[in-house]
């Protein structure tokens, strides 16, 4: 299982500059920026979101650059939905319009500066219930920290592709670091999934949220994609690195429509 997670729209530069096998054609040189998009829907009743910024100079490791003025539009099977541009987070367009369902396909499109930027993505089907429980104290070992862990406890339906990707917040502080959030494929774990032990070591009261997502197949490609890219050595026996193969047409990034379910513990003292 490998691990990822990092602002996309930071990470750009970083994977153009790395790229010698090209699925994204990324230009460095700052007079031809790329635009970059990345977006969510869930089947949660809360804030969708969609990013837009474009590639940033590399070689000055300045900001990327966000887009204001953009419009972005969803559309499920029976409306389109205008999202708004969060004045506090420029670039950053928001709706809460409605909530998405799960195997309803959701049509991206982001105009900037007269040129449209699609994508499409198919929520998958409602996630499964999942169980975390909490591990007696661990007093450490040369392998693992001190602390207690959380397992999970789920099923994962036989007989069709199911795609994941976790999430955790410590203490109200999203784990957003490049070794943070963990991407799966069915392909490699078992249909009882008994006792996965989450990567972080907690402290008795710590507060943790537990988000698993079913993710589509092409955000999966693409989060797997850019984790071997990250944590690629360039040794003489790695692959040479390629950009993720985002769904966003014209441009670069990911637009996923996901099925989550949540969780929140807080940790207990005991032996």
């Amino acid at each position: 299982m490998k691990n990822i997670v990092y602002n996309l729209l930071a990470l750009l530069s970083i994977i153009s500059m790395a790229s010698c096998t090209k699925v994204i054609d990324v230009d460095l040189n700052e007079g031809n920026p790329q635009v970059v998009i990345e977006g969510e829907v869930s089947d949660q009743p809360e804030t969708y979101w969609v990013r837009v910024s474009r590639t940033g100079n590399y070689i000055g490791r300045e900001e990327t650059p966000k887009i204001s003025g953009a419009t972005v539009t969803i559309t499920d099977n029976n409306q389109t939905y205008t999202l708004i541009e969060n004045p506090n987070q420029p670039g950053t367009y928001e709706t809460s319009a409605f909530v998405g369902v799960p195997g309803t396909t959701y049509f991206l499109k982001v105009v900037v500066e007269g040129k449209e930027y699609t994508s499409q993505s198919t929520m998958p089907s409602e996630l499964l219930d999942f169980e975390l429980r909490q591990t007696a104290y661990f007093a450490g070992d040369a392998t693992k920290d001190p602390g207690y862990y959380l397992q999970l406890f789920t099923t994962d339906p036989p007989n069709e592709d199911n795609y994941y990707q976790w999430r955790f917040t410590i203490n109200d502080t999203l784990k957003n670091k490049p070794d943070d959030i963990a991407v799966a494929s069915d392909e490699w774990i078992q249909e009882q999934i008994e006792g996965f032990q989450a990567p972080y070591t907690f402290q008795a009261e710590d507060r943790v949220k537990f988000s698993m997502l079913a993710v589509p197949k092409e955000t999966y490609d693409f989060y797997d994609a850019l984790v071997t890219l990250l944590f690629n050595d360039g040794g003489m026996f790695s692959p040479p690195p390629a950009n993720p193969p985002g769904n966003i047409d014209g441009g670069i990034g990911i637009f996923s429509a996901v099925s989550i379910k949540t969780k929140e513990v807080v940790i207990v003292e005991k032996n």
